[in-house]
């Protein structure tokens, strides 16, 4: 499997026609790449997709830049975690793009923890900013949103995996934003 992207014309006459598509490979994956989110980068006719590929021995996140004509915009970076990373979601802040997830890589406490990784819009090098959040045994972040004061609320779940499996429980999340300075997902 391969992330792909497709280009669709919606106007009414074009019933919904191909203008594009393109598939990307990570290159040195052992396997499958997923694609979990595309978003439109603010002020430029470029995307940014996110996702997760089968490493050799685990599963670590990837992120890209595309162009309007779906070709690929800029190098594939990703997080060569040393357990199971995912990306599930992502939201632009200004200059910076913030990856949610899971990572049993950069655990505060338990098997998975939630994530928020901080990227530069200009380059996609990850800043230095990351935060992983502990609830319960099993926790992730599915999807981040801007709020009117710049900062982002976030959704996921959670599960406790001992002494028993519980139910799922879902989880909301406010997250205060100071783009740019390392330690500041609070």
């Amino acid at each position: 499997n391969d992330i792909f992207a497709l280009k669709i014309n919606t106007t009414a006459a074009s019933n919904g026609s191909v203008v594009a598509i393109n598939t990307y490979k990570v290159t040195g994956a052992s396997a499958n790449e997923y694609g979990t989110d595309i978003i439109k980068l603010d002020g430029l006719q470029e995307f940014v997709i996110c996702g997760r590929y089968v490493a050799p021995g685990n599963e670590d996140i990837i992120w890209f830049r595309i162009l309007e004509n779906v070709n690929i915009g800029s190098g594939m970076y990703r997080t060569n975690g040393v357990r199971n990373d995912m990306a599930y979601g992502m939201e632009q802040i200004g200059e910076y793009v913030y990856i949610v997830g899971r990572t049993a890589s950069w655990t505060v406490s338990g098997t998975d923890d939630a994530f928020i990784l901080e990227i530069k819009k200009s380059n996609m090098d990850a800043t230095g900013a990351t935060r992983s959040y502990h609830i319960s045994s099993v926790d992730k972040l599915y999807k981040a949103q801007v709020t009117t004061d710049q900062n982002l609320v976030v959704v996921g779940d959670y599960q406790s995996t001992s002494p028993t499996v519980s139910p799922t429980r879902s989880w909301l999340m406010k997250v205060r934003i100071t783009p740019g300075v390392a330690g500041h997902l609070n």
